[in-house]
């Protein structure tokens, strides 16, 4: 697992969902490999991540890309 370089990548891998909220700004853009759209606003994120640490095991975290204000995490 990466050593976690922003606070959203470490509370992913710690799966806790609301440390994974606290870590996003209100205006914050999910981008997912199953949607077209992108997901957009801290409200949306909330519900998909309540899904998401209801109904997934937790997983590893691989890779994550920082450039600026955007990241890209990568998980198995």
């Amino acid at each position: 697992m990466i050593s976690g370089r922003t606070r959203y990548s470490q509370a992913l891998a710690a799966f806790d969902q609301a440390s994974i909220l606290g870590s996003l700004s209100d205006e914050v853009t999910i981008r997912v490999a199953v949607h077209d759209e992108p997901l957009r606003g801290k409200d949306t994120a909330s519900f998909l991540f309540g899904v998401l640490t209801q109904e997934l095991t937790p997983f590893e975290l691989t890779e994550e890309i920082v450039e600026g204000d955007k990241s890209v995490v990568l998980f198995e």
